[in-house]
């Protein structure tokens, strides 16, 4: 019983410092950025977090690095492969071609920071209502089940 107590305290404590974990991070600048696709496999598989710097400055990129940028209709991350006179170009590691887009920086969203493989299916989960209601329902299941195994019922 009392190893099932310590489960249940440790999956509690984890799930809570991960939240506290990404809002610090949010509010320190960096946007956390799930990938939905595999155009930049094997770097950032999908349901990767990315946390995208939007402080770093443009003229600082340099070919290579992991940029987030806006095209009409949505947001982009991909490694800049070249650098041209007007702005830089860019391909997801796991496409054969250059997108075909040259990115300005009027486009240019941040570059990003750092990133944690697999975490965003976790995130999108419980981006849904019924998603937070499970995580809800979870746990205070969680914090009951401790509740009545460390209780000393008396009849």
């Amino acid at each position: 019983m009392r190893l099932l107590s310590i489960l249940i305290i440790t999956i509690i404590i984890l799930f809570v410092s991960f939240n506290v974990f990404i809002l610090a991070v949010y509010y320190t600048g960096f946007e956390p950025t799930i990938i939905t696709t595999g155009s930049m496999r094997p770097t950032l598989p999908v349901g990767t977090i990315c946390f995208v710097d939007k402080s770093y400055l443009y003229e600082d990129l340099v070919v290579n690095d992991i940029i987030s940028y806006e095209v009409p209709g949505q947001k982009v991350i991909h490694r800049i492969v070249e650098t041209r006179k007007n702005g830089y170009k860019t391909k997801g590691d796991a496409n054969e071609k250059m997108d075909t887009a040259l990115i300005t920086e009027d486009m240019y969203y941040g570059k990003v920071a750092f990133y944690l493989p697999y975490l965003g299916y976790l995130a999108m989960t419980f981006q849904s209502t019924l998603g937070r209601i499970v995580l809800v329902s979870i746990l205070a299941l969680l914090v009951i089940v401790n509740f009545i195994l460390n209780k000393k019922i008396k009849f």
